[in-house]
């Protein structure tokens, strides 16, 4: 349902809109009322081609009926382009399109402003009047873009702390591992020397069985100690579970879907059961760049993200609407950053648009590291 609401809130809009440009009676000329009607009806569109809906509206405002689908579509322009400087030629031009009319019909038939005063005063309060409904989407816009901003300091706080308390948790779980492997390992080894001993100098055979079993079980109690204990230490904390890791690499998305973000998230049936540990990082910060950037730079714009396999390689792809001119910083540090994380195991990254949408695409091939190997 709240895939759908931005929907049905447009379509809201454009019907009330649309009808309200017919109800004015006896209404000169008479062909202003379809396309007040048609400029309302466009309003349908307002989020995806805001330019195009403001384009739709000159002709109603030709007629002198299209005052509000004109600054409902300028509102929409404000919040998709809250540039100024992009905002001002539609402005301006609207303003020209309203003023166009009155002009008309004081050179035919003489009713209008008088003086060259009272015309820049009817200019100006065009003007402002076009130009309120572009600054009030101009400031939803960028408070909702501040407020992403807080949200992602707010989440790089919380990785900071999470990362502070893994780092002490690890730390702790090092040391605790190395104590059990002095102190076990060392009476362990004593049990071997010991056995080893018997076994040489024992009188009977059957001793000397029941010493060279005991050495065994005790080398091998060290070596599968050594080994668990290894396990134990350079494990991360915070990797998912063997057949787990899709949820994991996922999470970003997941969070900021709970936050009230609109993000799809795509997984394909053909996934691998399990993926290397360095790669599954990699992947999991590929979704966490790709959904900062959608939400900082294209705030209110939905986000899609979709997680695939071909067999060999795992593909993460983060795709949202654009919402202005692509930022540089998407296309940035971040993302040079994570080619330096991905390369290294034979994969690939890129960052462009593609029509009207900004992509964010890695791929990571499913093998095991080389031992040491880290993301």
């Amino acid at each position: 349902m709240r895939r759908w609401r931005p929907v049905l809130l447009d379509v809201a809009v454009a019907a009330t809109v649309a009808i309200a440009g017919i109800l004015p009676s006896g209404h000169e000329p008479s062909w202003a009322y379809p396309l007040s009607f048609a400029a309302g009806a466009a309003l349908v569109f307002r989020r995806r081609f805001p330019r195009l809906v403001v384009l739709a509206s000159f002709p109603a405002l030709l007629g002198q009926l299209g005052t509000i689908p004109a600054g409902v579509a300028l509102y929409s322009l404000g919040r998709a382009r809250p540039s100024s400087r992009s905002l001002a030629p539609w402005v301006v031009a609207t303003t020209v399109v309203t003023v166009a009319p009155v002009a008309y019909e004081a050179l035919r038939t003489g009713n209008g402003p008088q003086t060259w005063g009272g015309w820049v005063v009817t200019v100006l309060v065009v003007l402002l009047l076009s130009g309120a409904p572009a600054a009030v989407g101009q400031l939803v816009s960028t408070r909702q873009q501040l407020a992403a901003s807080v949200d992602a300091l707010r989440a790089a706080e919380a990785e900071r702390d999470r990362a502070v308390a893994a780092r002490a948790r690890a730390d702790e779980r090092t040391r605790m591992a190395r104590d059990v492997h002095d102190v076990v390992g060392h009476y362990a080894s004593l049990i071997a020397v010991q056995a080893s001993a018997m076994e040489s100098t024992a009188p009977d055979e059957e001793t000397r069985r029941t010493a060279a079993t005991l050495r065994g079980l005790s080398s091998r109690a060290l070596e599968e100690m050594r080994s668990a204990v290894t396990d134990w230490v350079e494990r991360p904390e915070g990797e998912p579970a063997a057949g787990d890791w899709t949820r994991w690499v996922l999470q970003p998305a997941e969070v900021a879907r709970d936050a009230g973000i609109e993000v799809t998230i795509d997984s394909g049936d053909d996934l691998p059961a399990e993926v290397a540990e360095p790669a599954l990082r990699a992947l999991h910060r590929v979704v966490q760049e790709g959904v900062t950037n959608a939400v900082k730079h294209s705030p209110g714009a939905a986000v899609r993200v979709t997680l695939g396999s071909d067999g060999r390689d795992v593909r993460v792809e983060i795709r949202n609407a654009l919402a202005g001119e692509p930022t540089p910083a998407a296309g940035g540090s971040g993302v040079v950053g994570l080619g330096d994380r991905i390369r290294p195991l034979g994969g690939t990254v890129t960052a462009c648009p593609d029509g009207e949408e900004w992509v964010l695409a890695a791929t990571v091939p499913v093998v095991r590291p080389i031992d040491g190997q880290q993301a």
